[in-house]
């Protein structure tokens, strides 16, 4: 038989996303022919929603381009006005937050293509590096939508930290939970923050694939479809692709990138942890980029290998300072993600700057930070960020949390995204804030490669409700299980080049592995409280999915008092313990005659590594 253990990690799927479509509000302009066409296809996908129907004449993107005043409208499709932001948006007379008053249950926002994504004084800011205030702009849309009752003043201020404060960030907590503990420390309340996500795409305008008739609408309306239900991602079939350029030159790379952030540990924090989930990656360090097989300068012996399974994240330093010589294709320009066969649960996290081109800068491709809306578009992945000027240290998203919340904690995209970025800002979360992943895992027996072993397993349950073979969880064990395996079967995961989750003691609870669990192990719960170090030991860490939380502080309250090898539960461990769990041996959870005390490592199963344990305790004093 299958250890119980085993049966519970194969069948992964994270509860699903707190966020409701009765919590959500589509923000749209039914006179934007794009927009309108967006409402409708989402609420078609997603009935329950609210609306809000902007319903306002304003200039088409064309118009205005190249000019920095602001037209007497104050708004277009690509920018809005500070004033014209506060009349529409922030007023608390306006109707928006009348709106918003009236339904104190929305604390989501969807916006869509057609309505502005820039709010500037400036409609046509230079491209340059300059701080965003010099150049009249006040953030991105969205980011400043999701604080719309914060005075709009502030916003400019980059060292308004106030501002910017975003009380979700750094939550491993569903939204929903937070809500609850409104008033309370930690604790979130109505209106403090929406979760506020574009609904958009891009697709370049020189026609690589050949398939003319598609349009930016089609990428977005392509998203809302593969968005409708969680997108169920098998862990083997997908590749994470971390594609870091680092300078020859390390004192140079220290000069362009100081890195207050540590952004390289937060980036490798992230592949330990989802290595340990038998997610394959791959890793690119040289100083070439990385190209899908539709780029001009893809190679199949170096990024053939990357591109046999669809990407599920591409995580790019994305510097275009190094040498052109060595790069004869900076990612600065419009094509870096040309060719990328994203996975439909994709995620593409980017750290460049992009010489300061916006999410919509004005020109014939998007360029600079446009390029995230076409892995979209283009790529079909469904999440991303991109920034609406330029990139500043504050705003850089924890990408550890991004993934960790979206892929293994059950989030929507809305509270991942907002779990790991400031608001108030520049970046713009692209996605539907209801979107959520539902995680397939076929190597059924662990074993780090998916073979006939897990194939035989799913044939042997066939009809049956498994568990082990109904790798989907669909209650069945059935052809589409068996399809799951087949699509990643060979597959090897690489070996783990990351802290492992202990696998003794503390995974009854005993972080102290003293043998008994007591309030010395719940001071090494608090004092162990985040993310576990990418090396070294991390025991606090019961579950194995590198955060130190309240699932672990659960496992302790759970198994308190409990005494790893007391199998009669008599307070000792002595012979008598020693007779039963010889009695025992070869049972698994949930067998007739089990006994907890005698798993001594929580493993579900009574074996050699208990009875030893429990010989070692008999015979120390």
């Amino acid at each position: 038989m299958i250890p119980a253990m085993l049966v519970a990690s194969a069948v992964n799927t994270p509860a699903p996303a707190a966020l409701t479509e009765s919590q959500v509000l589509l923000l749209y302009n039914g006179r934007v022919d794009e927009s309108l066409s967006i409402r409708n296809a989402y609420v078609a996908r997603h009935p329950d929603v609210h609306q809000f129907d902007l319903d306002l004449e304003y200039p088409t993107p064309d118009e205005n381009q190249g000019d920095s005043t602001p037209p007497p409208e104050g708004i277009t499709n690509h920018y809005i006005t500070s004033a014209k932001f506060i009349e529409l948006f922030a007023d608390e007379q306006s109707g928006f937050q009348t709106y918003l008053a009236e339904h104190p249950d929305v604390v989501a926002i969807a916006t869509t293509r057609g309505l502005p994504a820039v709010v500037s004084d400036n409609f046509a800011p230079p491209v340059n590096h300059d701080p965003p205030s010099a150049e009249n702009i006040w953030g991105s849309f969205e980011s400043l939508l999701s604080r719309s009752a914060v005075a709009v003043y502030k916003w400019q201020d980059s060292n308004d930290t106030s501002s910017r404060q975003n009380p979700f960030k750094g939550s491993i907590i569903a939204f929903d939970d937070k809500l609850e503990l409104c008033g309370e420390y930690g604790g979130i309340c109505p209106g403090d923050l929406y979760l506020v996500s574009r609904l958009d795409s891009s697709i370049c305008s020189t026609d690589y694939d050949g398939d003319g008739d598609k349009t930016h609408l089609d990428g977005v309306l392509a998203l809302i479809d593969r968005c409708g239900d969680p997108i169920p991602v098998n862990t083997y079939a997908t590749t994470m692709l971390y594609d870091d350029n680092p300078y020859a030159d390390t004192s140079d790379y220290e000069a362009w990138c100081p890195n207050p952030l540590n952004i390289n540990q937060n980036i490798q924090i992230a592949w330990g942890s989802f290595l340990r989930g038998n997610w394959c990656q791959m890793e690119d360090h040289t100083s070439q980029f990385l190209h899908g097989p539709g780029h001009n300068h893809f190679d199949p012996t170096t990024d053939g290998p990357f591109m046999e399974y669809p990407t599920i994240s591409l995580i790019t330093m994305g510097r275009n300072h190094c040498g052109s010589a060595d790069n004869p294709d900076e990612p600065v320009t419009s094509n870096y993600l040309r060719g990328y066969e994203a996975h439909p649960a994709g995620f593409l996290s980017t750290y460049e700057s992009y010489n300061g081109r916006s999410l919509h800068q004005f020109g014939a491709s998007p360029g600079g930070h446009g390029q995230t809306l076409e892995w979209i578009g283009r790529a079909g992945g469904s999440f991303t960020t991109g920034h609406v000027q330029g990139i500043t240290t504050p705003e850089l998203s924890t990408t550890f949390l991004t993934m960790q919340n979206l892929y293994h904690g059950g989030f929507s995209w809305g509270e991942a995204i907002y779990s790991s970025i400031n608001v108030g800002g520049y970046v713009t979360p692209i996605g539907d804030p209801l979107a959520s992943v539902t995680l397939i895992k076929p190597d059924i027996n662990q074993d780090a490669v998916v073979d006939e072993a897990d194939r035989n397993i799913v044939l042997e349950q066939m009809g049956s409700s498994g568990p082990e073979g109904d790798i989907d969880g669909s209650g069945l064990v059935d052809e589409d299980d068996l399809a799951e395996i087949d699509l990643a079967y060979g597959r090897t995961r690489p070996e783990i080049d990351a802290p492992n989750p202990d696998s003794g003691l503390s995974a009854c609870g005993d972080i102290t592995r003293n043998g008994v669990v007591d309030i010395e192990d719940v001071l090494q719960i608090i004092s162990h409280w985040g993310k576990c170090p990418f090396q070294g030991d991390c025991p606090s860490d019961t579950d194995g999915d590198y955060i130190v939380a309240v699932g672990d502080l659960l496992t302790v309250i759970g198994n308190w008092n409990r005494l790893a090898g007391d199998g009669d539960e008599n307070g000792i461990i002595d012979i008598d313990d020693l007779l039963l769990i010889l009695t025992l041996i070869d049972l698994e959870s949930g067998d007739e005659g089990w006994v907890d005390g005698a798993d001594t490592n929580c493993d579900g199963m009574i074996q050699f590594d208990d009875i030893s344990y429990v010989i070692a305790a008999v015979e120390t004093p």
